[in-house]
């Protein structure tokens, strides 16, 4: 079953040449590329449909505002560490 499941995504995946999407999205996550790289990527794509690139520019968006908010966390972190005075 789980390999009728995983065959079935690849071949949507394939199908829909969202293999170098993948890639680019997760490069976003971990800060290895831009949104503005995956914009570029997806409206030059002409195998996408419409639906699918509202999809995902939609996870861009959430993509980069969670990773804003980690950035803006760290920061925060890193400015208490730095004014923490020891006891």
């Amino acid at each position: 079953m789980h390999v009728e499941i995983a065959s079935k995504i690849n071949q949507i995946i394939d199908a829909k040449d969202l293999t170098d999407l993948g890639k680019l999205e997760q490069d976003l996550v971990f800060g290895d590329a831009t949104s503005k790289e995956i914009i570029t990527y997806i409206s030059t794509n002409q195998k996408m449909s419409a639906e699918d690139k509202v999809i995902h520019h939609f996870s861009i968006v959430v993509i980069g505002h969670i990773s804003a908010l980690q950035h803006n966390r760290e920061w925060r972190q890193r400015q208490q560490a730095i004014t923490t005075f020891p006891p």
